[in-house]
């Protein structure tokens, strides 16, 4: 799920992935209760593993690329560090007071019913729309977010965005004509962060 999805999050989008591996995981759950011997119950497991990473890292990753750098620690620290740890200290004290896992599956799957409205709620990533020349969609997503912060990005703003995305783009396309895996190991300093995430995982 995760390398399949995470190969499909440049081309279709954070978003569309983020629900996707949500409802793989809502399905999975469900089916899981139902199931009535251990090839089913396997099969079912399989489907709703295929939500593991993207079911979170997706929405790290919409986080991560609408803060400033100098306030993401803050920001992503709110996301994992907190809330994430929160919910696994609860996890298995609502396990406990269920007393039942089909009751458990079911307790999973019922807040995560409220994630395909995020299509509706939540934007896009704007640095992937302006990877995809999608300039207008990613500028409306700032200024639904300036709306939201009672803000008003001017003229000056929506013109000097476009030129630097263009230019983005355009530098974008000059260095990465033939993209692949190898590129991960190309620097010294990649190298290492993909060690670093490889050890992590």
């Amino acid at each position: 799920g995760t390398f399949v999805m995470g190969i499909f999050v440049y081309i279709i989008g954070r978003l569309p992935i983020l629900i996707i591996a949500y409802m793989f995981g809502i399905f999975g759950n469900g089916l899981t209760i139902f199931a009535l011997n251990s090839i089913a119950f396997a099969f079912c497991r399989f489907i709703s593993g295929l939500a593991t990473d993207n079911n979170f890292v997706m929405m790290y990753i919409l986080v991560l690329e609408y803060i400033p750098p100098d306030m993401r620690t803050i920001g992503l620290n709110l996301c994992i560090g907190v809330f994430y740890c929160i919910g696994s200290m609860l996890s298995p004290w609502i396990a406990v007071w269920l007393g039942n896992w089909k009751l458990y599956l079911l307790a999973t799957i019922i807040p995560a019913l409220i994630v395909p409205l995020f299509y509706f709620i939540v934007p896009e990533s704007a640095e992937w729309l302006i990877s995809q020349n999608k300039l207008s969609e990613a500028l409306a997503c700032y200024q639904r977010i300036a709306k939201t912060n009672r803000k008003q990005l001017d003229e000056d703003f929506e013109n000097d965005f476009k030129t630097v995305a263009a230019q983005i783009n355009t530098k974008r396309e000059k260095n990465l004509k033939n993209p692949s895996l190898i590129e991960l190991f190309k620097t010294p300093r990649l190298r290492r962060l993909m060690l670093i995430l490889f050890l992590k995982s």
